[in-house]
């Protein structure tokens, strides 16, 4: 029997490809720690035990007062088995104890059932804490969390084997915070409001996304060619004589200090933040946080390359609508030269190259909005909305709007995640990445 013959509820879960394990095939904390997914703090998961013991102990009280009394009197030998059964209380004792029973054990099952699909108790709630399959990221399922708390109950035979299982994430070599009953039941528990919530699954597949993807180089502040009046121009450039073509300066003598750089394109990496950059805290992605040697395809895909064994695809900007000129050149015939509008390309993750020297409207079947060059992206997901977003040139990068999309617009720079509002532009600046349902592209200089 195929996979295809085989129902639904008999497919394993180990179909999908699972990212982020490492070459033995166990997760790997970096990728967690990349994707912006923060350990339960110890402080805050023991008070989420503490509260769901004690809803389950509120849950005895009718049991301790109106039954426990009358059995701890016929234990102890105060009364018969015919005083207990004709005790005027023996009834109302016999009620409290089935009730209580009931609550309980109800109690209990809807714990493990919510803590298996949602990751979630009554305590864990409260404290802002989820549990998650430390493998997939997801539901842990109710055997592995029934199989969690059985450890820790089976482990009140021995005197102080719960206290050993509750002090037991202290030592985890992996500093993830995970006891002996996570690590038995292959489970992790985190902290959601500080962190990434993996149980919101656009956040989780933008992250995903966000993490795999090679970040683009960053322009470097080059120096300025003027020098403001009444500064000491020495070691510094000084403008000499002008002419037609441009500024032509002479250097001064190089002083002690080290000797300047003399070719810097402006586009390399620069090795710490700039002033007011904002850094990738915990509880955010991190932009290439994770690029495993094995994932070659993901890696092609983050750098715009095809795939192996694949074709690039033919570039949707070579075909300009008719009519329409895809450049504006600068006018000849002794006239004035015509002030060329900003042009920037839009790399998309398949290698396409989209060319952005005027509006263009992307989607799967993009309408006609204002007159905008509409382009066609290919999704075979359906995430990406049939008239999805509108890109405009501007001085410093290309404008995004959003259409009104189903999966939303993003962009990405420099690691921090900004959300666009319907109908509301905002700004990608070269090596920004813009994402749009699955798809994602990079913003690059034509």
């Amino acid at each position: 029997m195929t996979a295809r013959d085989t129902p639904i509820w008999e497919l394993p879960d180990e179909d999908a490809p699972i990212e982020g394990l490492d070459e033995y095939g166990e997760p790997d904390p970096a990728y967690a720690a990349a994707l912006g997914i923060v350990p339960a703090p110890l402080g805050r998961r023991a008070l989420a035990a503490v509260i769901d013991i004690a809803v389950y102990c509120l849950l005895q009280v009718p049991y301790w007062i109106f039954a426990l009394p009358l059995l701890i009197s016929f234990a102890t030998g105060r009364i018969t088995s015919y005083g207990l059964i004709n005790h005027p209380h023996f009834i109302l004792a016999i009620v409290i104890v089935a009730v209580t029973a009931v609550l309980s054990l109800v109690y209990c099952i809807v714990q493990l059932v919510m803590h298996g699909r949602s990751g979630l108790t009554l305590g864990k709630g409260i404290t802002g804490l989820r549990s998650v399959n430390v493998k997939t990221l997801e539901k842990p399922g109710f055997w592995r969390v029934t199989t969690r708390a059985l450890l820790v109950w089976g482990s009140a035979v021995i005197a102080i084997g719960p206290l050993l299982f509750f002090l037991s994430p202290l030592f985890d070599p992996q500093k993830r915070g995970r006891g002996w009953h996570d690590m038995m039941a292959r489970t992790w528990m985190i902290d959601v409001r500080h962190g990434l919530q993996p149980y919101d699954k656009k956040r989780l597949r933008i992250a995903r996304k966000t993490v795999t993807a090679a970040p683009a180089p960053q322009a470097k502040a080059l120096p300025s060619l003027a020098t403001k009046p009444g500064e000491d121009p020495r070691g510094e450039y000084r403008p000499a004589a002008r002419t037609s073509a441009g500024v032509l300066g002479v250097a001064r003598p190089h002083g002690a200090g080290p000797r300047p750089v003399i070719g810097l394109s402006g586009l390399e990496l620069s090795a710490t933040p700039e002033a007011g950059e904002d850094e990738a805290g915990p509880g955010r992605p991190v932009m290439g946080g994770y690029l495993a040697s094995r994932d070659e395809p993901q890696r092609a895909v983050a750098e715009g390359r095809p795939e192996s064994g694949g074709a690039r695809a033919p570039r949707m900007d070579q075909v300009a609508p008719t009519g329409q000129s895809p450049r504006n050149s600068a006018g000849t015939g002794g006239g004035d030269a015509v002030e060329r509008p900003p042009e920037f390309i839009v790399k998309l993750d398949t290698g396409e190259r989209v060319e952005v020297s005027a509006a263009v409207v992307i989607g799967r079947m993009p309408g006609s909005v204002e007159g905008a060059r509409a382009v066609q992206i290919t999704d075979q997901a359906f995430s990406v909305s049939k008239t999805h977003a509108a890109l405009r040139p501007v001085r410093d990068g290309v404008e995004v709007t959003d259409q009104g999309s189903t999966n939303g617009t993003t962009i990405v720079h420099r690691g921090s995640e900004r959300e666009l509002d319907p109908g509301e532009p905002a700004v990608a600046a070269p090596g920004d990445t813009i994402r749009f349902g699955d798809r994602s592209a990079v913003v690059v200089p034509a």
